[in-house]
C-alpha cells in the first residue's frame, strides 16, 4: 500500500471505522515512515479539536439558528391562483373569454360549411365526369401505311 492509503486508513481509525486487520497493518506502517507519523499527529490534533469544539455548543444552537431564520417564499402554482383580484375585473375578463371562444366557435363552424359544400360539389364533378366519360363513343385505332419510306 501507498502512503496515500495509510492517510485514508488513519481517517478510518480516528473515526473508529478500521477494521482490526487494517489496524495492525496502518500501525506496523506508522512505526517506519516519519511523514505518515506526522500526518497521523496533525489528523489527531483536528479531530480531538473538532470533538471539544461540538461539546461547547449544544445541539439545540442548530435549531435556534434555523428557527431565527426568515422563511423563504416558495413560488406554487396553486398561489398563483389565491391572487386576490377585483371581482369586477374577473367577470369582465371571463366575459372577454367567453366572447372570444363564441367567436372563434362561429368561425369553425362558417369553415366546416363550406368545407361540406366544397364536398358536395367535388363529388357531383367526379359524378359529371365519369358520365361524360361513359357517354363517349369507342376509338377505334387504325393503322397507316406510310409509303414514302
Amino acid at each position: 500500500m501507498k502512503c496515500s492509503d495509510y492517510q485514508l486508513c488513519i481517517y478510518e481509525f480516528l473515526e473508529n471505522e478500521l477494521k482490526k486487520e487494517d489496524r495492525k497493518l496502518l500501525f506496523s506502517h506508522l512505526g517506519e515512515c516519519e511523514a505518515c507519523r506526522d500526518y497521523f499527529s496533525a489528523a489527531a490534533l483536528l479531530n480531538s479539536t473538532i470533538v471539544e469544539d461540538k461539546n461547547l455548543f449544544p445541539e439545540s444552537l442548530d435549531e435556534e439558528i434555523f428557527s431565527k431564520l426568515p422563511k423563504e417564499k416558495s413560488f406554487t402554482f396553486a398561489s398563483f391562483f389565491t391572487v386576490k383580484i377585483p371581482a369586477y375585473l374577473a367577470y369582465t375578463l371571463v366575459a372577454i373569454v367567453i366572447l372570444l371562444s363564441l367567436t372563434l366557435l362561429n368561425e369553425v363552424n362558417k369553415y366546416r360549411n363550406e368545407l361540406l359544400q366544397t364536398s358536395a360539389q367535388l363529388k357531383e364533378q367526379s359524378k359529371t365526369i365519369e358520365l361524360l366519360y361513359n357517354c363517349l363513343p369507342p376509338v377505334e385505332v387504325h393503322p397507316v401505311k406510310n409509303t414514302n419510306l
